[in-house]
């Protein structure tokens, strides 16, 4: 699979106007997805969904911030971290689907901790129950802001939820559900859903240079739950592996009926960070195993020195001419974050 000699030039750069009492999530984003006007935007260290509106000129604004407990009952109250990772839009319900991370965490130790400090702190790893979310927001017709109790998740449980069981009795990752996160565990990271289909990218972990993709169809549940269901035959998931080169997957996005993957390193790491498209991304069958034949290389992405890593992404919606690509970073760099006033997201052109 040949890439790309140097990072591709974005095309623009668009605003998104995030306020004094937003700045914690200009800092952490880690996903976006455009619906109609609205530009919904979470971060793995804030328990909330944002909305942004778009205005003329590309850019959003009229930033509104809704708690995830106004939605869920989360078993970790409404102020615990939920590691959120993913959004997605599924036009055929007009839901909004988010999922957490499902990971556990190893403590980092303390700058200039000694070596006995240092060793104690690496020997904590913690699970929090908020993280192991996924579940589906009803919107109206107008993608007006959501209002609480229209939405659904998998039942949370004791350190997990159904999705962990099942993967804890899976031959392949069952090993890498009870290690942390940035150990090479069990770290969901990218979400694209369409018609119902449900599909999960794996930053971690990374198998032999194999990255990880759950199919899975939850379907309603009660007033307030989903539930798992058969995919094909009587699997209620599907694992499809792909040839990333070594890179686990950091975001999904639905594009058509084709998948666009922003693959990355799988632990704290500087680069590579590349998009690639498979085709069909949504009519994958049989636990496919995807080589570099069916995967095609769009964009190389450039990264900074401990900042600027590309974390989420959406296909903008009316932007005339080529599509546009608009992709959101963590830890960014000083000239993208302004604190109190904006954050400048790239977009880069794409081609099928």
């Amino acid at each position: 699979m040949a890439l790309s000699p140097t990072p591709a030039r974005p095309s623009g750069r668009v605003r998104l106007v995030l306020p004094v009492e937003a700045a914690e999530l200009s800092g952490c984003l880690s996903a976006v997805e455009q619906v109609g006007s609205s530009l919904w935007l979470a971060g793995d260290e804030v328990a909330s969904l944002n909305r942004l509106v778009a205005l003329d000129g590309g850019n959003f604004a009229q930033h509104r911030s809704f708690p995830l407990a106004d939605f869920f009952e989360l078993p970790d109250g409404p102020d615990g971290e939920a590691d959120l990772e993913g959004l997605a839009f599924d036009a055929a319900d007009h839901s909004l689907w988010v999922v957490g991370s499902h990971s556990l965490r190893r403590k980092q130790p303390d700058p200039g901790a000694s070596g006995k400090a240092a060793r104690r702190a690496l020997a904590k790893v913690d699970s929090q129950a908020n993280r192991y979310l996924l579940g589906r927001i009803k919107l109206d017709v107008s993608a007006r802001p959501p209002k609480p109790g229209k939405a659904r998740a998998l039942p949370f449980q004791d350190g997990g939820n159904d999705l962990t069981r099942l993967l804890a009795r899976d031959e392949l990752l069952k090993p890498f559900v009870a290690l942390p996160s940035k150990d090479n565990g069990l770290d969901i990271e990218g979400l694209a859903v369409r018609n119902g289909t449900v599909l999960l990218g794996l930053r971690g972990p990374v198998l032999r240079g194999w990255a990880s993709i759950l199919q899975l169809r939850p379907m309603k549940d009660g007033e307030s739950h989903l539930s798992l269901t058969p995919v094909e035959d009587e699997r209620l998931f599907m694992h499809h592996l792909l040839d990333l080169g070594g890179l686990g997957i950091r975001d999904l996005c639905a594009w058509g009926d084709d998948l666009l993957i922003l693959a990355g390193p799988t632990m704290v790491l500087d680069g590579p960070v590349r998009i690639y498209l498979l085709a069909g991304g949504f009519s994958l069958d049989q636990g496919t195993c995807i080589d570099g034949g069916r995967l095609r290389l769009l964009l190389e992405l450039a990264y900074g020195e401990r900042c600027d890593h590309a974390e989420g992404m959406t296909v903008l919606q009316g932007s005339g001419g080529p599509d546009q690509l608009l992709v959101v970073y963590d830890s960014p760099a000083g000239g993208r974050s302004h604190h109190g006033r904006y954050y400048e997201a790239d977009t880069f052109a794409i081609h099928r």
